[in-house]
């Protein structure tokens, strides 16, 4: 009684990977963006001009052609070409294969392809020989992976810590399938993948995973990262699925949940999976588990499920009410983001509050574990822990059958419930940090309507660099947009993007 267990194991894992810093030298990069869709022309030049470098449009291979013969004969010749790859009439290939021939005194510099989630499957690195596409990225782009790709490509920018020495990023080369149907936690997880190089394709659901893996047998696939909660069909379903298959038997997966309880890992390897993550993402957890995955054959090996050992002896450490230090970390010590996310939370959480007592009233107990997971979510992202504790543990013994949501101790989980709602006001409250005036300034209309597609499309995207665009747009001095700002001010405060994209689809549609 009272003595925890004590367990010794070996993890192989590489050298910290590379510790990089760049010369402030790359200011002057001139790139020509290639893509027939305009939207996909205008999203892509504003990641370039938020990194500071030059962009030139092109809409068509042809059109490319001529920009780059007319650019080098100026003697600004194009130091990057970011490629779509289909595209009608000369195809991104086809283009790429008659820049090459134009020589390298027209065009010297680096070729990336830039195509969408599970876009084609027949991306070549190679034509004869000769490498000629540098880089292959994933849409939507943006600035730091678009950046850091450029200049690893380009080794007089690049500048190695003495102290560290890695040939490779950790996951060079490899292409991850993620299954995952929450928008913010597919970028969070493919900005992590890709900063340490894998190819990263997207799926939102168990069936559409399944569809992919099936009809792309061009694509060698490392790796799949499975949410275990989707509509459509979940991850554990998905996961037998691909294992009844001839083809991907062995292929690892890592479950990825907001539980870490024993019977949630246990339930994943049982499905089939390999290893398991809890959200929201640490990056340096993700990738470890990543690579030491991938760099082992312990996956070839069936799970042994009783290693999964009971922790409940071990001495009770109760987490703090607000894990501020914790959430910073993975907010990339973004405070003003993550007082964004705890104002957001203070105007959800009375809302999914007293739905759970509602549902509690009705007894009704799938609707409640739906919600008691919701809640516990969104509870984890802005780091309040000790209120995660308690609906993880209500939500885990609902499910095993050993707590009857009637028997469910109201008083004290109100009382860490208020608790954790004072806590976040007064953090709020100390970390207030006043704005310094924010003076209005003219735009024409064309420019303001760019602006908002490029908010529209970072809504849509679950991207929270859209409340920074939002800010400037909310700085513009004119009356007649005030209608539209004052409503998309409520909804993004709130963090509703969803219907913040929705108010904006509706002001084009009336503006027409």
């Amino acid at each position: 009684m009272n003595v925890g267990t004590t367990f010794f194991i070996k993890v192989p894992y590489a050298d910290s990977h590379l510790t990089k810093s760049y010369k402030n030298t790359s200011k002057n990069v001139n790139v020509l963006v290639v893509d027939d869709r305009e939207e996909s022309l205008e999203a892509i030049s504003h990641v370039i001009d938020t990194i500071g470098w030059q962009p030139a449009l092109a809409s068509s291979g042809v059109e490319a052609l001529t920009m780059i013969e007319h650019f080098a004969s100026s003697d600004k010749p194009f130091d990057l070409i970011l490629m779509d790859w289909k595209m009608p009439g000369m195809s991104g290939w086809d283009t790429i294969l008659k820049i090459k021939e134009l020589g390298e005194n027209v065009f010297s510099g680096k070729i990336f392809v830039v195509t969408a989630y599970g876009g084609s499957t027949d991306i070549k690195y190679t034509h004869n020989g000769e490498k000629v596409v540098n880089s292959i990225l994933s849409k939507p782009l943006t600035a730091s992976i678009l950046e850091d790709r450029y200049l690893e490509s380009t080794p007089n920018e690049l500048v190695v810590s003495p102290k560290f020495f890695s040939k490779h990023r950790l996951l060079e080369e490899l292409t991850i399938l993620l299954v995952e149907d929450n928008a913010i936690n597919q970028l969070v997880a493919k900005e992590i993948l890709e900063a340490e190089g894998a190819m990263v394709l997207i799926a939102s659901n168990g069936l559409e995973a399944i569809k992919l893996l099936n009809e792309s047998s061009s694509i060698r696939f490392d790796i799949i990262l499975m949410d275990v909660q989707m509509p459509v069909m979940d991850g554990y379903t998905a996961t037998k699925e691909i294992r009844k298959g001839n083809h991907l038997p062995t292929i690892p997966i890592i479950a990825m949940t907001a539980n870490a309880l024993d019977s949630d890992k246990k339930e994943a390897f049982e499905a089939g999976m390999n290893a398991h993550v809890s959200k929201p993402f640490d990056a340096d957890d993700l990738i470890k588990q990543i690579y030491t995955l991938i760099k082992q054959e312990a996956f070839l090996t069936p799970v042994n499920l009783t290693a999964i050992e009971s922790t409940s002896n071990l001495p009770i450490v109760e987490n703090p009410v607000l894990n501020t230090e914790g959430s910073l970390k993975r907010f990339g010590g973004n405070e003003g983001l993550y007082n964004k996310a705890l104002a957001g939370y203070l105007q959800t959480a009375p809302t999914l509050w007293a739905q759970l007592m509602d549902t509690l009233d009705a007894n009704d107990s799938e609707a409640f574990s739906s919600l008691l997971h919701t809640f516990r979510g969104m509870a984890s992202t802005v780091g309040t822990d000790r209120f995660v504790d308690k609906l993880k543990k209500i939500e885990a013994d609902v499910k095993a059958g050993a707590l009857l949501i009637h028997s469910v101790d109201l008083h004290e989980l109100n009382l860490v419930y208020q608790t954790t709602i004072e806590e976040i006001e007064m953090y709020i409250k100390q970390n207030e940090v006043i704005a310094p005036t924010n003076k209005k300034h003219s735009i024409n209309e064309s420019e303001f309507l760019i602006n908002l597609k490029e908010l529209k499309r970072l809504l849509k995207a679950s991207n929270m660099k859209a409340i920074n665009v939002f800010n400037d747009l909310n700085r513009v001095d004119s009356t007649k947009y005030n209608p539209l700002l004052s409503e998309l001010q409520i909804q993004i405060d709130r963090l509703d993007f969803s219907s913040a994209a929705s108010t904006i689809e509706e002001y084009f549609d009336n503006s027409e």
